[in-house]
């Protein structure tokens, strides 16, 4: 599908600043987020797990909004459905194939509720993370849409073309103690995302293939500590009880 500027509002709006009043403003999130939401099950077939992750987010932006009128809610449903077009058909490698989309909304959501990271453009990032790497998207087009910091957060968390996955992987390590404090931050819960899925692991990966990861994990882990006690204990716990099983 191509991408539907129809679905997005102005990226600079806030629910503070005059440009809303505040009984009008609620009516329009709510069909606002009712459109994201529509938009993003014609675009995941509908997906339980996709749209189940999708409102466990909006719930909690939904109920921080309440508190703090500035908080840029339309940008972030803006960033999903940006990522949902740019991702369309691609998949996870769970046994499910789940749509990818699962997975940056997933990360977004765990640095919420898990890492407890209420700034917008590390949410907007996370949401963003893979859209240079594995899509048509452009530095570009994540600078108009979302600006010129959180475009430089994803790039940061963009691996380098050309590389293999094993390169990419030492080249993160290597790279990782440089990286903004936002680009950690997700990288973190980026890892602990793709961990937890492994309980359950795709086909076709052999013992020695997890363990590999894992032990990827670890070293990322190792040398990005002091970024988020939160996600850092809950990578830790997810590595260590692997290695206990």
């Amino acid at each position: 599908m191509a991408y539907n500027q129809d679905i997005y509002i102005n990226s600079s709006e806030t629910i503070s600043g005059g440009a809303m009043e505040a009984s009008g403003y609620i009516t329009g999130r709510e069909d606002l987020t009712r459109a994201h939401r529509e938009a993003l099950a014609v675009l995941s077939n509908s997906n339980e797990k996709v749209l189940g992750t999708l409102d466990r987010m909006i719930g909690q932006w939904e109920e921080y909004v309440q508190g703090h009128s500035d908080f840029p809610f339309s940008k972030l449903l803006n960033a999903i459905a940006f990522a949902a077009q740019k991702h369309e058909g691609q998949t996870r490698k769970d046994r499910e194939a789940t749509p990818y989309i699962v997975h940056p909304i997933g990360v977004a959501l765990s640095l919420w509720v898990e890492g407890g990271v209420r700034d917008p453009a590390v949410m907007i990032a996370a949401v963003l993370h893979d859209t240079l790497e594995d899509t048509s998207a452009t530095q570009e087009e994540i600078t108009l849409l979302f600006g010129v910091h959180v475009a430089k957060i994803v790039q940061e968390l963009t691996n380098p073309a050309e590389m293999s996955s094993e390169e990419a992987k030492a080249w993160q390590i290597e790279h990782a103690p440089s990286l903004s404090f936002e680009a950690r931050v997700v990288k973190l819960a980026d890892r602990l995302y793709n961990l937890r899925d492994l309980r359950e692991p795709p086909v076709g990966w052999s013992d020695d293939k997890i363990q590999k990861y894992f032990g990827w994990g670890q070293k990322l882990l190792d040398v990005l500590k002091g970024t988020n006690a939160e996600i850092e204990q809950q990578l830790q716990a997810e590595i260590d009880a692997h290695s206990n099983a």
